[in-house]
């Protein structure tokens, strides 16, 4: 797949001159829209949920201005010592995107006006001339008008083809071939993508990427990796929903028609919870019997699923009852866990809680059999263990409380069976285990390639751990471990060993 991208994407480079009324392929990418607009199959398409379109893309177009302009205008080429990034005008609103100017002290000759009305002010870059800002018209940028009729956001709003405003747009010569009609590309992804109200994220907690429901992340994908390496010979297939209900209605028959490239696979930029909807809290939840039912039918279709994981994986993960049935076997270094039915704690939590803990018992006494218990998660005194209850198909640390013997299980018990809009079957609990941080490793290809040290800064008076803190692992050695590089060191070559266990049973 690799190297038919990178071959089809080399052929695509032109400097072929573009006259006025010329049929055009352009490819069209969402992220470089600022006003969010796709284009769709019908009109219905675009208005009824779950909304559906081609996000990235050939779509056609017609010169608009005669490219080059003209050949006055080659005099104001930049020489090799600036860089200019340019980026396509938006739809709808007649505004421009950022142009970004890195001059690297090099200077050249002002170029002639343009020839012909050439509009948004991102048709232009600006360069430095005797220490005076200039606009120069950019010569990669071409002037294009989408003649495909059928555009909408993912709130349903359409454009009017007959406005010069919602059609005519610049383009990058690149992403401009002559008109086929062969559709075919290298690579079709179908994207499952949130399309309701955005919520702002931590980018502290997620990088810069922020969270994978977000369309910064979905951007980072799109274009960080496949657009920028491989070039337009790729095509995504956005079904944007607002609830589960519009997972329902997803299905390969809708989408699958709409896929030309050699190789196809789908992506879920999704929350599965256990959760009814609108009681989420934030944008991108679902409900997981949608979410995994859509996704079946996807796989059953042959589309493969190359996001997050495969559903039997991502389900087994996500639902944490991996934790109770292979906490016994040590090499995988699970805390002693059990898992509470969610009817016993309706009925009397306080006895729920005793018969929890005295299932833990009988786990820790096979668990640690051949090997002691560590003496950081021994019992207190009077025999009073610390641990914690959580939920499955939960997101940024949410329904996980912390808990000190058996009276305070029975509050956390109570209080997570009765989160309004659980639809849980099981409670997990699970002893604590102390720690000075949290270490999360990125592994590719068996290895580990980055590392992430962070913590929560407190447990609140509720039993759940806030505000969120990220070291760099300098600082983290430094006021985590007190400046203990040999123990630093000893971590990661535990997490080492840890990562290739997990590996074998991945």
């Amino acid at each position: 797949l690799r190297s038919g991208l990178r071959t089809v994407g080399r052929r695509m480079a032109s400097s072929t001159p573009l006259r006025r009324g010329e049929e055009v392929d352009v490819f069209y990418r969402f992220s470089a829209d600022e006003a969010g607009y796709f284009p769709v199959l019908c009109p219905a398409i675009g208005t009824l949920r779950p909304r559906i379109g081609r996000t990235d893309g050939w779509v056609k177009a017609k010169i608009e201005e005669d490219w080059p302009p003209c050949s006055e205008q080659t005099t104001g080429l930049p020489n090799q010592s600036q860089h200019a990034e340019i980026g396509a005008s938006s739809h709808g609103d007649g505004s421009s995107n950022n142009v970004h100017m890195n001059n690297h002290g090099g200077m050249h000759n002002a170029g002639s006006a343009h020839c012909g009305p050439f509009g948004e002010s991102n048709a232009f870059r600006t360069e430095v001339h005797g220490g005076e800002k200039k606009k120069q018209l950019d010569p990669s940028i071409v002037r294009v008008r989408h003649t495909h009729p059928y555009w909408s956001d993912r709130s349903g709003e359409r454009l009017d083809p007959s406005r010069d405003e919602d059609m005519v747009v610049n383009v990058p010569r690149r992403d401009i071939r002559a008109a086929s009609d062969n559709q075919e590309v290298a690579l079709s992804l179908l994207v499952v993508r949130w399309g309701g109200e955005p919520t702002r994220f931590n980018e502290e907690q997620w990088g810069a990427a922020s969270a994978s429901v977000t369309d910064t992340y979905i951007s980072a994908v799109v274009d960080k990796t496949i657009y920028e390496r491989y070039g337009p010979d790729y095509e995504v297939i956005s079904v944007f929903v607002e609830t589960s209900q519009d997972m329902a209605m997803v299905s390969p028959g809708a989408v699958l028609p709409l896929m030309h490239g050699r190789h196809k696979a789908a992506c879920y930029f999704l929350w599965p919870t256990m959760m009814q909807d609108g009681t989420g809290g934030q944008c991108g939840m679902v409900s997981e019997r949608e979410y995994f039912a859509c996704m079946h039918r996807m796989e059953a279709a042959a589309l493969p699923t190359r996001f997050p994981h495969a559903s039997q994986l991502y389900r087994t993960l996500l639902a944490k009852e991996w934790q109770s049935t292979l906490c016994l076997h040590s090499k995988l270094c699970i805390p002693p866990t059990v898992s509470v039915n969610r009817a016993t704690v309706a009925t009397d939590a306080t006895r729920a809680a005793t018969k929890a803990l005295a299932a833990l018992d009988i786990v820790r006494a096979e668990r640690y059999a051949a090997k002691p218990e560590p003496e950081e998660m021994a019992a207190g005194v009077g025999g009073i263990r610390r641990g914690v209850v959580k939920l499955g198909y939960s997101w940024e640390a949410s329904y996980v409380t912390v808990f000190r013997g058996e009276s305070q299980l029975a509050l956390a018990l109570r209080s997570l069976a009765t989160v309004a809009g659980s639809e849980h079957g099981a409670l997990i609990v699970q002893d604590f285990v102390p720690s000075s941080f949290e270490a999360r490793a990125f592994v590719v290809d068996g290895r580990i390639s980055h590392i992430i040290y962070s913590n929560f800064g407190r447990i609140d008076p509720a039993g759940y751990p806030v505000e969120f803190v990220k070291l760099p692992r300098a600082q983290a050695v430094c006021e985590w471990l007190e400046g203990d590089e040999a123990a630093m060191s000893d971590a990661e070559a535990r997490m080492k060993k840890l990562v290739a266990s997990w590996l074998f049973w991945l």
